[in-house]
């Protein structure tokens, strides 16, 4: 028989997911942040870090190593389903959006990118529809309107449905965005988005915005306006691949003159070459007369970093998850909307049946007019044809083209999800998120290896513990699951030095300082030496 025993003292006690109190400066800073809520926020926090990244999920948790690290664990998942509803107020979610802006210095940024990132719903209640990039089609989906910093760190996120397209919302957002930076109206900002934003009116609402720009692609370019004589410049963009040195290069040239179909807005054709020389040529449309063309391609061509972390925020914070699945009947939301009016389902179906048989007839008198034999079958269906035509015509002449959207969604019994729960949660969840890249950056630059950074720092943070109490505090022996090789245990010691010098304490109110250790491995089992005690 093998036996696993401990020193009969209350001194050792072994913690599991101790390797998240690598966070507990940033865990105490959010805590004071919240603090009538501090406690069960921090929690879910902790738990997403350690990826249970829906509160079903959190029964994995040992509840009673958390107790130990953060003072108290609420393990009833209805209590905290209640609790959640409870907190998801505007005001608390905008002091956690507060907070990650404050994390990652958003305020110092002017460039953003916006994406209306959508998840498709699979549930039973009728909610709207819209174009879901992940179903590859139309779906009932959920909206969620993105905002990164250039530098790739979300710092908002606004839950919607299709009730409004994203370029009926966008000024809006916008503006409820601003708020959260304190921004006055003198502070230009400047967003990067997709051809979802195309639209003449839009264009022309946002060039009214004079704290606004807008960099996007020209939809529908025929790549025709080509010029070499009118290359106005060139220059080359490189993207770390696997290291800092393994570099990727992108060649750029581009022409820049006034969009033909708005002369207020530039229009910078791009022909561009990547790495295994692919060629491409795209036009860009911008709002910004003063700003350097250059900078409006590299801004545009750095959108791959916000599309990357849709993949890291599905697949590691769960950014995807639906959260709660209470929803709410259009005729209770009457005084929360303002109504728009829309073309009717009935009118739409005409004028498709009426294009429908116009092509039909079309073909039928080119044949009439390009054969050399009649056919009396062929001059039937003509004669049908063009009666039928004038009879839908005539029914779209009485048929009510507009009608109340509102209305339309009341009667036809449609819901909206109620997202209050979800965007508490993804809040908490950009947070999570950006802790792990601020606290990666470090270990990223000294490891040097971007194929598994992520991987080995994800494993690192979500180590078994041994705590060691002593007079200067406790000390944490984390055991990772990985046997590392020498070089690369070099670099997590180092980390873990780095870590130490921020003087990090246990983020359970008591202040008592933590000092990080790695543990070391004998025989599959752990051992602590005498030089860690």
């Amino acid at each position: 028989k093998y036996a696993l025993t401990f020193p009969k003292t209350e001194a050792y006690l072994l913690c599991n997911h101790a390797g998240v109190l690598l966070f507990s400066t940033m865990i105490r800073r959010l805590r004071s942040k919240v603090e009538n809520h501090s406690t069960l926020i921090a929690q879910w926090l902790m738990s997403i870090l350690l990826g249970m990244v829906n509160i079903e999920q959190t029964k994995l948790i040992d509840s009673d190593s958390i107790r130990v690290m953060l003072g108290t664990f609420m393990k009833s998942l209805k209590q905290q389903r209640v609790h959640l509803l409870k907190l998801a107020t505007e005001e608390i979610i905008a002091h956690l959006l507060t907070f990650n802006l404050d994390m990652v210095r958003g305020h110092e940024y002017t460039d953003f990118y916006y994406d209306p990132h959508t998840k498709q719903y699979s549930g039973m209640q009728k909610i709207l529809k819209g174009w879901c990039s992940g179903f590859k089609g139309v779906a009932k989906v959920i909206n969620m309107d993105f905002i990164h910093t250039d530098a790739g760190d979300p710092v908002y996120i606004k839950h919607l449905d299709n009730f409004n397209d994203l370029r009926e919302r966008f000024v809006d957002i916008i503006d409820e965005f601003r708020k959260i930076m304190k921004c006055n109206e003198n502070d230009v900002m400047t967003f990067v988005v997709d051809r979802a934003i195309y639209g003449m009116e839009t264009f022309k609402g946002i060039m009214d915005k004079k704290y606004l720009h807008l960099i996007t692609w020209e939809k529908g370019y025929k790549r025709n306006l080509w010029d070499d004589t009118k290359i106005g410049g060139s220059f080359i963009m490189t993207r770390p691949r696997n290291h800092a040195h393994d570099l990727l290069r992108y060649e750029f040239n581009y022409i820049e003159q006034p969009w033909g179909k708005n002369k207020d807005i530039r229009q910078i054709i791009v022909r561009a070459i990547n790495p295994k020389n692919v060629k491409i040529e795209v036009s860009i449309l911008a709002t910004d007369n003063n700003r350097p063309a250059e900078e409006i391609v590299r801004l545009m061509f750095k959108r791959w970093i916000q599309e990357n972390d849709f993949k890291y925020l599905i697949k590691h914070f769960g950014i995807n998850e639906i959260t709660s699945y209470s929803s709410t009947p259009y005729f209770k939301l009457t005084e929360l909307i303002d109504d728009k009016d829309m073309t009717s389902g009935s009118y739409k179906a005409k004028e498709l049946c009426y294009k429908d048989v116009q092509k039909e007839l079309s073909k039928l008198l080119f044949l009439e007019h390009t054969k050399k034999k009649d056919s009396v079958e062929r001059q039937e269906k003509i004669k049908e044809l063009t009666v039928r035509l004038e009879e839908i015509k005539e029914e779209i002449s009485r048929e009510k083209e507009k009608v109340s959207r509102l209305e339309t969604l009341i009667a036809e019994q449609y819901f909206r999800l109620d997202t209050n729960g979800k965007a508490l949660f993804d809040a908490i969840k950009i947070i999570a998120r950006n802790m792990f890249y601020k606290m990666l950056q470090p270990f990223k630059e000294s490891y040097n290896n971007y194929r598994d950074d992520h991987v080995i720092f994800r494993n690192m943070i979500r180590s078994t513990g041994i705590l060691i109490e002593n007079e200067d505090g406790i000390t944490i022996i984390l055991m990772p699951t990985v046997t590392y090789e020498a070089k690369v245990r070099k670099t997590v010691e180092s980390f873990l030095d780095l870590v130490n010098q921020s003087a990090p304490v246990l983020p359970d109110g008591s202040n008592r300082k933590i000092t990080f250790k790695l543990g070391e491995k004998s025989n599959n089992l752990f051992a602590i030496s005498n030089d860690q005690k």
